[in-house]
């Protein structure tokens, strides 16, 4: 008699670990390839959330509302940020930089799951190609500033630091060169 609710315990164990869903890549290179520079080009990351938050303050639901607001279009639904790559106009971006201090941020980059934020906010790039170290679950919210000697500030908004990448999948961002 034992032996089958054993050998029953056994199928039902088995069945779920073929049945799991696990993680698609826990983590990934997302690559960027900008365009449109004749030199070298600095990019910057800024966290796009709410200052001095909590764990709590990175849920989609709020980052949403806090992105929707922040870049003033309530027609947008879902992640949208997280692989997309949304341009920002200067005059939005320009006042949200002003009194910017990552130390507001200190409860996002400070946390376990976002211990590779650090040392990816900011770079340069002179062949025009950035990649980025990702993690799967991160929906971080991120605005990029990218500047150069002869070029137009440009900002752009995403998830820059997380999701899966294919390995030949390139993402491209045009700046302008400035006009004289």
């Amino acid at each position: 008699m034992k032996p089958v609710p054993l050998t029953l315990l056994l199928v039902f164990a088995i069945f779920g670990a073929v049945s799991a869903n696990a993680q698609r890549c826990g983590g990934s290179t997302r690559r960027l390839a900008v365009s449109g520079a004749g030199g070298p080009i600095s990019y910057e990351l800024f966290y796009v959330a709410p200052k001095n938050g909590s764990s709590g303050s990175i849920d989609n639901p709020t980052l949403g509302d806090f992105i929707r607001e922040f870049i003033g279009d309530d027609s947008l639904a879902g992640i949208f940020w997280h692989r997309e790559i949304l341009a920002i106009k200067a005059d939005i971006a320009s006042p949200y930089l002003k009194p910017y201090r990552l130390t507001d941020f200190e409860y996002i980059y400070g946390d376990v799951w976002h211990k590779h934020h650090r040392s990816q906010l900011n770079g340069e790039t002179t062949d025009g190609k950035i990649e980025f170290r990702t993690a799967e679950m991160d929906n971080t919210p991120f605005m990029m500033r990218l500047t150069g000697a002869d070029l137009e500030t440009k900002y752009v908004l995403s998830a820059f630091l997380g999701g899966c990448y294919e390995r030949d999948e390139v993402q491209a961002i045009e700046v302008r060169k400035i006009t004289k």
